[in-house]
C-alpha cells in the first residue's frame, strides 16, 4: 500500500473540514429559507380563506 505524505494528508483533511463546515451552514440556510416559506404560504394560505368567506 502506498504510504501518503502528513502534509498531503493534513491538506486532505484540512479540506475535508472546510468541505463540512460548508456543506452544514448552506444547509442550516436552507432550512431558514423553507422555514419562512412554509411560514409566507401559511399566511397566504390565511388570507385567500378570509378573502373568500368575506366574499358577498
Amino acid at each position: 500500500m502506498m504510504e501518503i505524505a502528513p502534509t498531503t494528508l493534513e491538506g486532505v483533511n484540512e479540506r475535508v473540514t472546510e468541505l463540512d463546515s460548508t456543506v452544514r451552514q448552506r444547509m442550516d440556510e436552507f432550512e431558514v429559507r423553507f422555514e419562512d416559506a412554509q411560514f409566507d404560504r401559511a399566511l397566504l394560505r390565511a388570507r385567500v380563506n378570509t378573502l373568500y368567506r368575506d366574499r358577498p
